[in-house]
């Protein structure tokens, strides 16, 4: 039996071609064990077209539905027991020449995550993906994946691995502010036409700021490895280091350190 409406979400998979959002959406398909943990990452499971098997890439949209129990943070008052879920996943293609079926995605869905390699960084299908979830009122989680490969491909040392993440979410950041200003501005120039007060919006302005920027800390960015079956959140992470008392910090203060 299905969870009522409020516990039903609809969740797209966007990236540039070949950044892991198959791979990703395998382990995801895994963690309910519809397929093996060691086909996982290997199989792409939602490529279920043969020409898509045989080129690598994903074609058509395609969707299946995920059980998931979501754990609310503990509040001070009120209940906080695991809730059902029903997470409704739809993988969109990531070439260019199948946008139509990543604006579908978009429009029926009601959240997005945005796949990022770590090596590759922003791409040109990146900018017009973050262009377009912004039309759609869809603020994006971001998913920086193939961490792995900045140590394996790349070998660089922690240090120099943080530095290359660190600049990518800041480059992502410096995107969506660009694109946000450019829409402010469009605003303002339509308010000055029709003599309205174009002060009135600020709150609203900062808002929507807050909601596009990239923050670890804010728990708005996931590390992966798709090909390994890994992630965590910095938030995740500080819970998890707690709780082994691996660092015996409260998670709120440890993951200020974290990132």
């Amino acid at each position: 039996m299905l969870p009522a409406p409020e516990s039903t979400r609809l969740v797209t998979i966007i990236a540039h071609v070949d950044h892991g959002k198959t791979t990703l959406a395998d382990n995801l398909i895994e963690s309910n064990g519809i397929i093996s943990e060691r086909l996982a990452g290997t199989l792409r499971y939602l490529d279920s077209d043969a020409e898509e098997q045989r080129r690598g890439i994903t074609m058509r949209a395609s969707a299946i539905g995920l059980r998931h129990v979501y754990n609310p943070p503990k509040m001070s008052s009120g209940s906080s027991s695991p809730q059902d879920m029903v997470v409704h996943m739809i993988d969109s293609p990531g070439h260019v020449d199948f946008a139509a079926e990543v604006t579908s995605s978009l429009l029926l869905c009601d959240s997005a995550i945005l796949v990022v390699d770590a090596v590759e960084g922003i791409c040109a299908r990146t900018h017009s993906l973050l262009r377009e979830a912004y039309l759609h009122q869809l603020v994006p989680v971001l998913v920086v994946n193939k961490v792995d490969r900045l140590c394996m491909d790349l070998g660089l040392d922690p240090s120099e691995a943080y530095v290359r993440i660190r600049e990518l979410i800041e480059s992502m950041n410096a995107v969506c502010a660009s694109m946000l200003n450019s829409d402010v501005n469009d605003d303002t120039m339509e308010a000055v036409d029709g003599d309205v007060n174009a002060n009135n919006d600020n709150d609203i302005d900062e808002k929507k700021a807050s909601l596009w920027n990239f923050d670890p800390i804010k728990g708005n960015v996931v590390f992966a490895s798709g090909l390994h079956g890994w992630g965590f959140t910095i938030p995740t992470l500080a819970r998890s280091l707690f709780k082994s008392k691996t660092i015996p910090m409260k998670p709120p203060l440890l993951r200020q350190y974290l990132f």
